[in-house]
C-alpha cells in the first residue's frame, strides 16, 4: 500500500526532465543520481516508527534523554575485542559509562554514527593514527561513501 498515492505522479515527472529511475537507490548506497521512492517502515498498512516501539518498551530498557553518545568501550584484544558499553555525556557534561552485558547498537544519524566510531578507534588506520587516536578496529570505511539525496515528499505527507 502506497501511504502518498500522489508520489508515483511526482516521480513520473522527475523521470520527464531526465532523472533515471531507480527503485532501491536509497538501499544501496551505489546511486547518487535519480530518483526512486523513499525507504518507509510500514507494517500491514501502518507506517511505524521507532515512537511506536516506546510506547509499550521492555522493563529492561532505560531511555536518557539530553544524552550524548560520546565513545564505544571496547575491551579485550585482536579477536577477543567486545563492545561492552557506551560512555556518554549528560546535559550537565558529565561522562557516564553505559554497560551492556549483549549487543551495542549505535544508531546516531548519518553523521554522529561515523564520529562515535572513530572516537572509539574504529575506523581509517592511518587517520586515526594521523588524529593521535589508538585504533582498536582497522576499518577504512568509516565515515566514507557519504551521499546527500535530496527527497521530495507531499506535503500531506
Amino acid at each position: 500500500m502506497d501511504l502518498a498515492p500522489i508520489s508515483n505522479l511526482m516521480l513520473d515527472s522527475m523521470q520527464d526532465k531526465g532523472l533515471p529511475l531507480h527503485h532501491d537507490m536509497f538501499s544501496s548506497g551505489k546511486i547518487a543520481h535519480g530518483c526512486g521512492h523513499s525507504v518507509r517502515t510500514v507494517y500491514k498498512g501502518i507506517r511505524t516508527t521507532g515512537a511506536d516501539f516506546l510506547h509499550s518498551h521492555p522493563s529492561n530498557l532505560h531511555i536518557l534523554t539530553e544524552t550524548l553518545v560520546d565513545k564505544v568501550i571496547i575491551e579485550g584484544d585482536g579477536e577477543q575485542q567486545r563492545a561492552s558499553g557506551v560512555v556518554a555525556i549528560t546535559k550537565s557534561r558529565e561522562s557516564v559509562s553505559i554497560r551492556s552485558t549483549k549487543d551495542i547498537v549505535i544508531s546516531c544519524g548519518t553523521y554522529c554514527t561515523p564520529t562515535v566510531l572513530m572516537r572509539s578507534g574504529i575506523g581509517d588506520p592511518h587517520e586515526l593514527s594521523a588524529a593521535g587516536m589508538q585504533v582498536k578496529v582497522p576499518l577504512s570505511g568509516v565515515g566514507k561513501n557519504l551521499m546527500d539525496h535530496l527527497v521530495s515528499l507531499p506535503s500531506h505527507f
